[in-house]
């Protein structure tokens, strides 16, 4: 007896009762040393390789379905179980199959018939195969290759009939796509992937792990989740070892303020918010801001958060804000938070529509204003963490724009507000927004939750 198995060719299981074999799907189970008529009594086994679903590996060797259903019907041909189950099979990738079909113990080749101008001769050891012209047309010996043509659209291979010449076209790689992977070796690929903008970059979505340049920002970005991330140069790369993971926290808890008091409900409104500035010595992403709603509001009806950030932009030289540190709208959100009564004491997270990198070095206001005119006994307040130590921060030269600065400073000497941020028509209407110097003021300035990362 042969060592016989099973191949399952299916991804499901398949059950022969007769052998009570399990075959899992893609599986090969092998029987032994099997008697081989109790293999040709199990009809279900019959009818897995009629239907394609399994086949014979008979010593190694895997049967076709013809040999296969061959073998479990009379098990001994092929030598009765003494000897081997030959068969046959066309290899390579040529268009002539030699083989046909093994019927019994008879292999059936076919034989090779000649068309025209060609001639078959059948040798004693082998057969010539011979074109043998007749009609006046080009032959083998008369093709050639003419000198590479110029490059254009999707290339071209030509060929001149009366003079049995192929001319060859390159494509012009212009909008040139590919399905698969080009695979250029050792070789290299030289290419000016500028963009003049951020706004010229292609989506990052579409085109996740590309690499650009970006002429006006001077800077180079990748594309990752769905956003363009700048990378960090040599003499900013010191914040990426803080927030290799995300990160959530408090305003003053990335920045290290000297916190006045403990935790301390601040109040919002359509004309004023307190808020401190906060800073960053790499470049990070942020990507959602939390508040919480401490008040019913029982008054009001709808109030709706409003979500903005504001960036440094200069101190102001002449005028009646001379001195004043002038802070810029970059990024407004769509979304909105709920400070209607029934969500009071829920914290409440928005994540960004577009994330934002707040880039190292730079100074951010992220500013929280109720879109709801109504007076003080209704305006919403929220949960955060008492006024800062932070007595006059900025010099003229702002030299301590940085991380673990006490960059606290206010609009007002006297109020301590960010004023004006208002809201029209669901719309921060505010571009730009100025402080003044700050000094120690106890109050509720570390009202948000930001989640950010290493950008």
């Amino acid at each position: 007896m042969i060592p016989i198995g099973i191949k399952n060719l299916t991804a499901n299981t398949l059950y022969v009762k007769e052998l009570q074999a399990e075959v899992s799907g893609n599986q090969t189970f092998f029987l032994g040393t099997y008697d081989f008529f109790d293999l040709a009594a199990a009809q279900s086994l019959k009818d897995f390789i009629n239907a394609g679903s399994a086949v014979i590996i008979r010593d190694g060797v895997q049967l076709s379905q013809a040999d296969s259903l061959a073998y479990v019907t009379t098990p001994s041909s092929g030598g009765g179980g003494s000897g081997e189950v030959n068969t046959a099979s066309n290899v390579g990738t040529g268009a002539g199959q030699v083989f046909k079909q093994k019927t019994g113990v008879d292999l059936e080749l076919k034989t090779i018939k000649a068309g025209t101008n060609i001639t078959v001769t059948n040798n004693a050891d082998d057969i010539t195969i011979d074109a043998s012209g007749g009609g006046g047309g080009i032959s083998l010996t008369d093709l050639s290759v003419t000198a590479e043509g110029a490059p254009g659209g999707n290339g071209d291979l030509a060929y001149n009939s009366a003079s049995g010449e192929f001319t060859y076209s390159p494509p012009l790689l212009d909008g040139l796509t590919a399905a698969g992977t080009t695979d250029f070796g050792a070789n290299k690929i030289q290419y000016a992937n500028n963009y003049a903008t951020l706004a010229d970059l292609p989506s990052a979505s579409t085109y996740h792990g590309m690499f650009a340049h970006v002429h006006a920002q001077g800077a180079a970005y990748y594309s990752h989740a769905g956003n363009w991330v700048k990378l960090a140069d040599a003499s900013s790369a010191g914040g990426k070892s803080r927030y290799p993971v995300i990160t959530k926290a408090r305003l003053h808890e990335f920045n290290d303020y000297n916190v006045i008091g403990g935790n301390y409900d601040g109040r919002i409104s359509n004309g004023f918010c307190s808020e401190i500035p906060i800073s960053f010595g790499g470049d990070v992403v942020l990507t959602k801001v939390e508040c919480r709603q401490t008040n019913t509001n029982s008054g009001a009806a709808a109030n709706g958060g409003r979500l903005g950030i504001y960036k440094l932009h200069s101190i102001v030289a002449s005028g009646g804000q001379a001195g004043n540190f002038r802070f810029d709208k970059v990024y407004q959100e769509t979304q909105t938070f709920d400070f209607s009564s029934a969500l009071a004491g829920t914290d409440q997270e928005i994540t960004l529509t577009t994330p934002q990198t707040l880039e190292a070095g730079e100074l951010y206001i992220i500013a929280i204003v109720d879109d709801y005119a109504v007076n003080d006994a209704t305006t919403p307040t929220l949960f955060g963490r008492r006024g800062l130590n932070a007595r006059i921060p900025f010099s003229s030269a702002m030299s301590n724009q940085r991380e673990n600065s006490a960059s606290l400073f206010w609009t007002n000497a006297t109020s301590g507000y960010t004023s004006p941020l208002s809201i029209t028509g669901g719309v921060m209407v505010n571009s730009a927004v100025l402080r003044t110097n700050g000094f120690s003021y106890s109050y509720s300035v570390s009202k948000c939750l930001l989640t950010i990362q290493n950008a």
